[in-house]
């Protein structure tokens, strides 16, 4: 583990001056390029959000158009990536990017779960990626079971698939550090701004690796311009940077991608290293069992009144319960999103994810759990961050300490009687946390 320590980031590169596009990987270890294009965010339209039930399993993740969004950690509201993607080429004729190219179909295969299949074509038919998305139920790790299928005969064997990563660790696209390392003989990647790592690798391992700034020297460039990947720099640093690795499809068609973080180098490998070590299979049966857990008896499933079955009923639940912090019970963030993030640099970061519901404006999402998903939760979301903002920093912060002028009033007025009612006696309860009586509530807590 000590070869992922922070000090790894100074090797004595020779950084790359030729303005050639093609170099000798051999020779140079540090990405040309510096510090990358201006970063921008992702669009504010999701398909999906998702974390795991258990209050260890600290990220969360977004989804849009076929593909991972931002993936947040440690609180709800700080976002470490721009987006997670395939490049598929043959090397010869075509590259397609996943976002952009391919024909995108969602599914939820588990009633009550945020448990997502992604289904990604290629136009005419001649593959498609399959993706089931999920948390490590215990531990703060993303994890992607993916399958290629090849309908076209001429494209097996040929078929190169790539997984592209962009990270913008601690909310900024600029100023990320990252690096390649071989861990006990296992290649991955890691990236660091301010006490934030993150571990990226796979199951099979990565053929080859390449990391970027982004717009001068990452592989969506390299492999754009011939279909091939050529660049394998190591290290990249103080920049707007992409991670590329390349898929070992020599094994099989399958294969599972993790992204761990940690509060340090070792923190987030072992978590990577533990969570690929487990069946994918029984992860996801462990996240769907958390999730059932929050289902409400029988006598408040109100789905046969409904259109479509309780569809639209049970994910709004979801939605609602998932938009919470881990560490500050209670504690909910507008919207894991941030409007326009397409046109959103560093510079004027903010959107959805940095407004916290103890504003008048802002009592919805806590009314809405009172009403459909629990008297505990719901009485939390009114009375509970108010003390976990004033233990960081007063009322006027969001519970990581950042400024929210939104956050004005320690209690909301939006909704009189239910806003200032009295926080019930709390009743612990092994494995959950109860502001009402067990017989009013219905949602069992993590």
């Amino acid at each position: 583990m000590r070869a992922l320590q922070r000090s790894t980031f100074h090797f004595n590169f020779q950084f790359q001056t030729s303005h050639s596009r093609r170099v000798n990987n051999s020779e140079n270890l540090s990405a040309f390029g510096a510090p990358g294009n201006d970063p921008r965010w992702t669009r504010s339209a999701k398909e999906g959000i998702g974390t795991a039930y258990h209050s260890s399993c600290r990220i969360w993740f977004t989804l849009s158009h076929g593909i991972i969004n931002e993936i947040y950690y440690p609180n709800v509201d700080c976002p470490n990536t721009r987006d997670l993607q395939f490049l598929i080429t043959d090397g010869e004729t075509f590259c397609h990017e996943e976002r952009r190219d391919l024909e995108h179909n969602l599914e939820y295969p588990e009633q009550s779960t945020l448990y997502y299949r992604l289904t990604n074509s290629e136009p005419s038919g001649r593959y498609r990626i399959i993706k089931e998305i999920i948390s490590d139920p215990h531990s703060s790790v993303l994890l992607i079971s993916t399958r290629l299928e090849i309908a076209d005969p001429s494209l097996r064997g040929k078929l190169r698939l790539y997984v592209l990563l962009a990270p913008h660790l601690k909310g900024l696209g600029q100023h990320n550090f990252a690096s390649s390392h071989d861990v006990d003989g296992r290649p991955l990647f890691h990236a660091e701004r301010e006490g934030i790592h993150m571990i990226f690798g796979g199951a099979p391992d990565f053929t080859r690796r390449s990391i970027g700034y982004v717009g001068q020297s990452d592989g969506w460039q390299d492999l754009m311009d011939d279909y091939r990947m050529e660049w394998q720099f190591r290290s990249a640093q103080d920049g707007n940077l992409a991670l590329t690795a390349e898929i070992d499809l020599s094994r099989g068609l399958e294969f599972v991608i993790g992204v761990a973080f940690g509060r340090s180098p070792q923190s987030a490998c072992t978590k990577l290293v533990q969570s690929l070590a487990i069946p994918f299979e029984q992860h996801r049966a462990t996240y769907i069992k958390q999730w059932q857990r929050t289902l409400p008896p029988p006598e408040y499933d109100f789905s046969d009144q409904t259109g479509d079955s309780g569809g639209l009923y049970r994910l709004s639940r979801l939605v609602l319960l998932a938009h919470e912090d881990k560490v500050y019970p209670g504690a909910l963030v507008a919207s894991m999103s941030i409007p326009w993030g397409e046109a959103k640099g560093d510079a004027d970061l903010g959107g959805y994810l940095a407004t916290w519901s103890r504003a008048p404006p802002l009592c919805w999402p806590a009314a809405k759990q009172l009403r459909h998903c629990a008297l505990s939760f719901g009485l939390l979301a009114f009375n509970g961050p108010t003390a976990a903002c004033h233990k960081i920093a007063g009322s006027m912060a969001t519970p990581t300490g950042k400024a929210n002028n939104l956050m004005k009033s320690p209690r909301p007025s939006c909704w009189p009687g239910a806003c200032n009612a009295p926080m019930l006696s709390a009743s612990l309860i092994p494995g959950r946390l109860l502001c009402a009586p067990p017989a009013t509530s219905f949602c069992t807590g993590r």
